[in-house]
């Protein structure tokens, strides 16, 4: 049985697409929503954590310090990582960020970025490693 854990962030960026022919060459801005989701076999058996598999305050600082916090009203393009900052970049990016900073016994299943409330991309976890 997998339990699963999920939580919805926010951020303002801006980004250019400089490697599009189209208008999102231009600079522009969104208000980015991630969606983190973790999983796991076994839930908190004592202590104020019992029955939990990740404490949603635990996800939300996590989340916050490595991504929120760096990244909300900035310009996308002015970070290393972010030469062409599309979804997919983001989310792959976001994924190696949260990856290893997660609980033992607490595997990272989902990271997905919205960019408009229509359009999105994600990185899950294969089904052999959740």
């Amino acid at each position: 049985m997998k339990i699963s854990v999920c939580k919805t962030f926010e951020f303002d960026a801006a980004h250019f697409l400089p490697h599009y022919d189209g208008i999102c060459k231009n600079l522009h801005g969104h208000r980015y929503k991630i969606e983190v989701e973790v999983s796991g076999d076994r839930l908190e058996d004592e202590g104020s954590k019992k029955g939990m598999l990740l404490d949603f305050t635990d996800l939300d600082l996590l989340v916050k310090d490595e991504i929120v916090n760096v990244y909300d009203h900035s310009l996308l393009n002015d970070f290393e990582e972010f030469s062409n900052p599309t979804a997919e970049v983001m989310a792959s990016h976001f994924w190696q960020l949260l990856l290893n900073d997660l609980p033992i016994g607490v595997d990272l299943k989902r990271v997905q970025v919205w960019e408009t409330p229509k359009c999105w991309a994600k990185v899950e976890a294969d089904a052999d490693e959740i």
